[in-house]
């Protein structure tokens, strides 16, 4: 069996074609965090076994601007949305509509300033930081990029990242616990995730279980455990 990369529909056939309403990949299009939970939190309602969210990743982006650098998708105009782990915990934990497991996954490990996404933070000579969290002063060639250009972009320190920390996608995938879910489709959005973040080199970040829903774990070999653990009885 294949299964579709990250940003890639899935193919014809199997239990998801029938169920792309369920896949949410656009939260940082939305005006705040607060307008991505309201939609996430419907999405929740539909009758399905299962709901997958993908988009940038946002993780520690305080940790990155400390560093001197940015992500891409957050040095850009339009997204105002920088939607991260945390909101999505709070997402289904404050206030839970379904039981169900929640696993967020990061993916594309950037382990250094080398990698394409980052732009380094400039400050102008009036000591003011070209960057869109810090008063929209993001402009000119700084911003809306999608990658790093050598040729148009100024260079960039080279830093090492502590390994796992910063992420360029985030993917979660929620399967619930209740009588309208169908095994079958339970079973294949797991491998599913479990592909992506094989091919992605990612990791699981966090993981939520119905047993404990107000309770979120963040143990990267605990949620590995749990998430290997409703494979096999999947």
């Amino acid at each position: 069996r294949t299964y579709p990369p990250i940003d890639e529909p899935f193919p014809p056939g199997q239990y998801a074609k029938a169920r792309l309403l369920n896949v949410v990949p656009g939260t940082y299009n939305l005006a705040d965090a607060t307008a991505a939970q309201a939609v996430l939190r419907a999405a929740v309602r539909l009758p399905s076994s299962w709901l997958l969210i993908k988009g940038p990743n946002f993780d520690h982006d305080e940790a990155m601007r400390q560093l001197g650098f940015l992500r891409s998708f957050a040095a850009w105009h339009l997204h105002t949305c920088h939607f991260n782990s945390s909101h999505l915990i709070d997402t289904f934990t404050l206030a839970p509509v379904r039981r169900g497991w929640l696993f967020i996954a990061g993916l594309g490990p950037i382990v250094s300033s080398n990698h394409l996404r980052l732009q380094p933070i400039i400050t102008t000579s009036l000591g003011r930081t070209h960057d869109s969290l810090f008063g929209g002063l993001c402009s000119g060639v700084m911003c809306d990029q999608h990658r790093y250009n050598t040729t148009i972009h100024p260079p960039k320190p080279r830093v090492k990242f502590t390994p796992g920390h910063f992420y360029e996608f985030m993917n979660a995938l929620v399967i619930f616990d209740d009588p309208s879910t169908t095994p079958s489709e339970s079973a294949f959005m797991l491998e599913h995730l479990k592909q992506v973040i094989k091919k992605k080199h990612g990791a699981l970040v966090a993981c939520v279980s119905p047993l404990a829903p107000t309770t979120p774990i963040r143990d990267q070999k605990q949620c590995e455990a749990l998430f290997e653990r409703l494979i096999t009885s999947a």
